[in-house]
């Protein structure tokens, strides 16, 4: 099993065919830096990365995604800690992140 590079989640061989929706863990071979950036077709270049993260990532170099993606994580975790502090010492392991945006977001206190 190879891990995409980029999220580090597990990625499957999948048949592509014309007109069918591509998981978005399929396995795939992207440029570190693109092609039509200047990288090259070489081995050092390339890397198992999941559908999602290569179509997202595009024409973003590898520095240049791996921005993003910290910027994504720290927005993430500054939510999550905003809905620690909301709901306090509640049991959160059922609660999505959606659903505590919603309570924060409403002004309702758990404590």
């Amino acid at each position: 099993m190879s891990l995409c590079y980029y999220c580090k989640k597990p990625t499957a061989l999948h048949k592509m065919k014309n007109g069918v929706r591509v998981p978005n863990n399929a396995r795939t071979v992207d440029h570190k830096v693109p092609l039509s950036r200047g990288g090259r077709n070489v081995a050092e270049n390339k890397v198992v990365a999941c559908y999602g993260c290569n179509t997202e990532k595009g024409k973003l170099t590898e520095a240049e995604y791996r921005t993003v993606l910290y910027y994504r994580h720290t927005e993430t975790q500054r939510e999550s800690d905003q809905a620690k502090q909301l709901l306090g010492s509640y049991d959160t392991i059922d609660w999505t992140l959606h659903d505590l945006k919603l309570l924060y977001e409403a002004g309702v206190s758990c404590e």
